[in-house]
């Protein structure tokens, strides 16, 4: 039994590479592995690998996952491709970078699914499941990629599911998606299912990229996606006392246009920054928004002072429960991803946990709009996550991150695999 737990605590192996040549990435990947030798892999562990390849490869998806299975003896693996691969220290951008991390879990401990192989119905009497949480790829595009999602989060013990979706290469085309033995190009959600198990332990916090604005306001009248009054005022007035009129917000001819022509601020755009986040429940804070579903203004009534909200197909807006306006701030996205990752760090720490492996995904838009590059932001990462020493990381750029059972956007997630 000993000798099983040291197994558990050690780090995942990994490596990396961006030849010219997608073979000889692979060589160059095979020969990193090999160069620290492993003892066999005990009875009751499996092995699990992580792949993120640059999106100039993904007609090329198969016979690297292929070659890779060969190679390193992983059968099933995890991941996706995107324009932006992390790697390490590294990240790939222009590049043709393929990312491999492989992770040793107890055995059943993991669980693949797909939409064609879902994970198994809970258990009607109990509702009893062994798979707790999920980490989820898939295509940005999907019509009913929300519907999905809902189904895969109503499947695990706590509902919570994470990862994010990417985009197309080009046209006609998506981005492949691993899972297990399967790699799959036709958009397909899926990935894999971890369960709860003292040898592993997931660990996943998401950085928004957004400012809240004033406090939590109670929706007192809502009609489909319109929101008319928030606290029994009109819903516009109650934004505009968030947004516009606080101190130092605006100017004062604003102001003046606001009193005198509130459509010319519709009419200019003016509310395009604000986003709305949800709450289903009057009981939870909102002070986290990345627990809740943000979403964006369709439409400010001057008039009648209503709001209609751009939801995603298949959302709704609770006749009761609460919102909070926001909007888009890079220097707090900056300040934020500071502060949740010390916050994780003081939680492993204060657990006496080691890390092992992680994974970062990073919106496509954060970089140029929060970072320079994809490389300034990893080191940011990597920087804020010192005290938890070394240990290898691999990701990549999401044009949706998922976070609970819904999409979110320029955000930064970052998931730590302890013992």
């Amino acid at each position: 039994m000993a000798a099983l737990e040291q197994v558990f605590q050690q780090p995942f192996r990994f490596a990396h590479a961006a030849e010219p040549a997608w073979v000889d990435s692979v060589e160059s990947i095979a020969l990193q592995l090999s160069a620290t030798p492993v003892p066999p892999l005990p009875l009751d562990a499996e092995e699990l690998g992580f792949i993120y390849l640059h999106s100039s490869l993904h007609a090329h998806a198969g016979a690297i996952a292929h070659a890779l299975r060969t190679v390193t003896g992983v059968k099933r693996w995890v991941g996706t491709a995107s324009p932006g691969v992390i790697a390490g220290h590294a990240a790939y951008e222009d590049v043709p970078g393929i990312a491999v991390m492989l992770g040793t879990f107890p055995g059943g401990s993991i669980r693949f699914f797909s939409e064609v192989s879902p994970l198994p119905r809970l258990d009607l009497l109990d509702r009893s499941t062994p798979w707790w949480t999920a980490l989820v790829s898939g295509h940005v595009g999907r019509t009913e990629a929300r519907e999905t999602l809902r189904h895969i989060s109503a499947l695990l013990g706590s509902g919570f599911l994470f990862g994010g979706l990417t985009g197309r290469p080009g046209p006609g085309r998506v981005m492949p998606v691993f899972t297990g033995q399967e790699s799959n190009a036709a958009g397909l959600l899926g990935g894999v299912a971890f369960r709860v198990d003292s040898g592993s332990r997931v660990h996943v916090r998401m950085a928004t990229a957004f400012q809240p604005m004033g406090e939590p306001h109670q929706i007192t009248e809502t009609h489909d996606n319109v929101i008319m009054e928030l606290d029994g005022k009109g819903a516009k007035s109650v934004l505009d006392s968030d947004y516009l009129v606080k101190p130092g917000n605006r100017p004062a001819e604003l102001l003046q246009a606001l009193s005198n022509a509130p459509e010319m601020l519709v009419d200019a755009g003016v509310y395009e920054p604000v986003r709305v986040a949800i709450s289903q429940n009057n009981r939870q804070q909102m002070d986290n928004l990345a627990d809740f579903e943000l979403t964006s203004l369709e439409d400010v009534e001057p008039l009648s002072g209503a709001l209609c909200l751009k939801l995603e197909e298949g959302a709704e807006l609770p006749r009761t429960g609460r919102v909070r306006f926001c909007t888009y701030d890079p220097e707090h996205a900056r300040g934020e991803l500071d502060r949740v990752l010390g916050l994780l760090c003081e939680d492993i720490l204060r657990e006496g946990r080691n890390v092992r492996g992680a994974l970062y995904i990073s919106s496509r838009h954060r970089v140029p709009a929060i970072f320079p590059s994809l490389a300034d932001e990893l080191f940011r990462v990597r920087q804020a996550l010192t005290p938890l020493g070394a240990f290898p990381m691999v990701g990549y750029q999401s044009e949706a991150e998922l976070f609970h059972d819904f999409h979110h956007h320029h955000a930064g997630m970052v998931t730590l695999f302890t013992d």
